[in-house]
């Protein structure tokens, strides 16, 4: 009983690492707010960190474009979009050809509070939607097939940071609740190889802690952020992405005369 469930788990755990992402993190928009009409536009690229057998010979390529306006001296308002691509061949093969494909699409509503001259509190929450499109080819154990499924995520980023005219440093974190409501795949043995039955219908709850650090111009500064993604419910499945990382250019305009990031 003790080597069939030993080995069930030494399966289940192959299996698992061999699978595509199908949760990737968006990039977190902190744009540390300290007054009304504050505009903020930025783009970034990113790639993932951590490596599975399948994806082993690169990373998710990634586009986020990100905007957030000030309505008020209070509450602050965002649109964020990504853009995901990958094609990889592990083995040189033609018959493993694996690729993926999607988009997500995030809008999110906040609350921002300064803390003295260059301090920022802020608490935003949102709802993301996305779609992908994975094709598999895999020799090994003739796998080959498409998937198309969608999310819907809902989430609450508190963050607090200090921003100044040349440098902005942040804490953030997301915690939120992923849903596939669809999942269509044109091969069994896909489904049951890539858990699907596991991940469709169920809430896959999530806190993902991120550190991002910008530097620059009042009107223009360069973005790093580094981001970790740790699953908090069962079941406990490989199907995302643990870490990435993202660098890009954010564009500050606006804003009134109590906004400390023109302060010297």
């Amino acid at each position: 009983m003790k080597k069939e469930t030993s080995f069930t788990l030494l399966l289940t755990v192959f299996l698992v690492g061999c699978t595509h992402y199908y949760y990737v993190p968006n990039v977190q928009n902190i744009p540390l707010f300290r007054d009304k009409n504050e505009l903020q536009l930025s783009g970034e690229v990113g790639s993932a960190t951590d490596k599975t057998p399948l994806w082993g010979k690169g990373d998710t390529r990634c586009m986020d474009l990100q905007a957030a306006y000030s309505l008020s001296t209070r509450i602050g308002f965002q649109l964020n979009y990504m853009s995901l691509r990958y094609e990889n061949n592990v083995s040189g093969n033609a018959l493993d050809d694996n690729s993926m494909s999607g988009n997500y699409y995030e809008s999110a509503l906040g609350y921002f509070n300064p803390i003295g001259k260059h301090g920022v509190f802020e608490l935003y929450g949102g709802i993301g939607l996305s779609d992908q499109h994975h094709v598999y080819a895999n020799s090994y154990n003739n796998l080959t097939g498409t998937a198309d499924l969608n999310f819907t995520k809902l989430f609450l980023q508190p963050a607090l940071g200090l921003t100044y005219s040349s440098f902005d440093i942040a804490l953030s974190s997301r915690i939120y609740t992923l849903r596939y409501n669809n999942i269509d795949a044109s091969n069994n043995d896909i489904a049951n190889y890539e858990n699907f039955n596991s991940i469709q219908g169920t809430d896959h709850v999530f806190i993902e802690p991120a550190f991002t650090i910008r530097t620059g111009w009042r009107v223009v500064k360069v973005q790093f952020q580094y981001v970790y993604v740790n699953k908090l419910n069962p079941p406990y499945l490989h199907f995302y992405e643990r870490s990435h990382v993202s660098l890009g250019l954010l564009l500050s305009l606006g804003g009134g005369v109590n906004n400390s990031k023109k302060l010297k």
